[in-house]
């Protein structure tokens, strides 16, 4: 359209709106701005364009928004509101794996078709997406995707789905070629969406199919075999190498699967004083830091990361000094629950010391006011004086508002976990210096740092082993085990929380119930299950 083309239409549109006053509804906006991004790209769509396609002025669509990334954001809100509760249903529902992905097909199938100009703008826009939004967009995307990676991979357990298949790459190619449909599809063509949907879960179910899939399982491991033999035989037949066994092990390792990155790194925010040791992120995109206090200065122990600078949360004066039942004394974790609430875990232990009725304490802050709405405290046979309360995890399913559960990683004291029922504020402690919490001893397990030990190392004394145990700590996606392991051990464990959540179990009881998990890989400390 040329300038002056525009000129006439927009002194067309002004006079109709002189004479007539139109009505404009958000939705209509909405609507005709995706057709014009699905046609003609975000970038290259003008506000005026919008307006002429509306037949009204720039004035009268202004009254209405403020600029295109408002309606870019209404898309992308809107697609996101029809796709996950229905996905949700499917994933919690009884059904088989082969069922719910079936269903889940149907309802991807049927947004994409039902909606294929807003899944065009959905899937190409998101370099537009800029702040916290952006980061919100991406994580929900992003959990969606795991609904379907999590039924490909509940299939490949019941014995449905081939063992071969890689789950997360089979979500990539399902949604791909699901996604695609916003590009051809046509309303009243030779096939509807269910007839569509249909023909991608045959496709997609019947190359899954552990039936279909030995022979080609067969096939890959022979081919393994033969091509390791061939390496093999090229190896000791070239002349010059003088560990050959060396040489071969290295090469049948690299013939293995490798660890590969997933995404890019993005810097934050950077921490030149005090030493976090938690970090959360809301549903929001709010991203929030904890400061224990172990020697350092440290002005606030728990803050918000806004634009880069970490400023004291909720605010100064629950992070200064005073009466310990009403201020933050020393903060090791903070996790944001299932709800967006912010949860503070306070050690009451500044540098380790031992611990205080009202110090140790549970401190929930609603994000909506960024005020506390609830402080839990705990018995002092539950946090004792040498404990240490390192992490917490979340299950709200239980009970009338949940339940948490805590690690003691205490190093001069028993080491355990600690169960909340949120709604009461009643504590227990269970696992009390079971040997799963506890740090291995220093013939077991000798962490190395920069190529030295890892040892305490008092400025008026001789080195000492690390012992703090429980510290790591995560709920499985089900809820039905919580894991967690040692600071000072490779070990990983899990309990059925069904029977730390029963106060009556006997402390053997549990015991029995304890899972060595095996070796975790490392010495890392912080876990968590998406």
């Amino acid at each position: 359209m040329t300038r002056e083309t525009q000129r006439t239409a927009r002194r067309s549109r002004e006079k109709q709106e002189d004479g007539k006053r139109i009505r404009l509804t958000q939705e209509e906006i909405v609507e005709k701005a995706t057709e014009l991004f699905a046609r003609d790209g975000f970038g290259a769509t003008s506000l005026d364009d919008i307006a002429i396609a509306l037949g009204v002025t720039q004035a009268a669509l202004y009254y209405h928004i403020k600029n295109k990334e408002e309606i870019l954001r209404s898309i992308y809100l809107t697609v996101l509101q029809v796709s996950e509760e229905p996905l949700q249903s499917i994933v919690a529902s009884s059904l088989s794996a082969r069922e719910k992905l079936r269903q889940a097909i149907e309802h991807h199938v049927k947004v994409a078709a039902d909606r294929s100009p807003a899944m065009t703008v959905f899937y190409r826009e998101w370099s537009h997406l800029t702040g916290p939004f952006a980061h919100e967009i991406k994580q929900r995307q992003k959990a969606y995707e795991r609904y379907f990676e999590e039924i490909i991979q509940n299939g490949i357990k019941e014995g449905l789905f081939a063992p071969t298949v890689d789950a997360r790459i089979a979500t990539f190619a399902l949604l791909g070629m699901c996604n695609w449909l916003s590009n051809w599809y046509h309303a009243g063509g030779q096939y509807s969406p269910q007839q569509i949907a249909d023909m991608f879960a045959f496709i997609f179910e019947n190359g899954l199919d552990i039936r279909e899939s030995i022979d080609v399982l067969k096939t890959m491991e022979k081919e393994r075999k033969k091509s390791l033999a061939m390496k093999l035989d090229e190896l000791l037949s070239t002349k010059g190498y003088k560990n050959s066994e060396e040489e071969i092990l290295i090469m049948i390792q690299q013939d293995q699967p490798q660890d590969e990155p997933v995404g890019n790194i993005e810097t934050i925010a950077q921490f030149n004083g005090a030493m976090p040791t938690g970090v959360t992120v809301s549903h929001q995109g709010r991203i929030f830091v904890c400061y224990p206090k172990w020697g350092d200065e440290v002005p606030f122990t728990v803050a918000e990361i806004k634009d880069g600078q970490a400023m004291a949360y909720p605010n100064q004066d629950l992070n200064n000094d005073g009466d310990i039942f009403n201020t933050l004394i020393s903060v090791q974790s903070v996790v944001v629950d299932p709800r967006d609430r912010l949860w503070i875990l306070d050690t009451g232990s500044p540098e380790f010391k031992p611990t205080t009725f009202g110090g140790p304490k549970l401190v929930g802050v609603d994000l909506q006011n960024n005020t506390v709405f609830k402080k839990i405290f705990f018995p002092r046979d539950v946090v004792l004086p040498t404990s240490y309360l390192n992490d917490v995890r979340f299950d709200l399913r239980r009970g009338k508002e949940g339940m948490a559960f805590i690690t003691d990683s205490a190093d001069k004291g028993p080491n355990g976990i600690i169960v909340v029922d949120l709604a009461s504020g009643e504590s227990w402690r269970k696992l009390n210096d079971h040997p799963s919490t506890k740090a291995e001893n220093q013939s077991n397990f000798l962490p190395m740092v920069e190529g030295q030990p890892f040892l305490e190392r008092p400025a008026n004394g001789s080195p000492k082993a690390v012992t703090m145990g429980a510290d790591g700590i995560a709920l499985s996606a089900d809820g039905k085990r919580l894991y967690y392991c040692p600071l000072v051990s490779r070990q990983l464990y899990s309990v059925p929380t069904d029977i730390l959540a029963n106060r009556a179990s006997s402390e053997s009881d549990v015991a029995k119930a304890v899972v060595n998990e095996g070796n975790k890989g490392g010495g890392a400390d912080g876990m968590e299950c998406d």
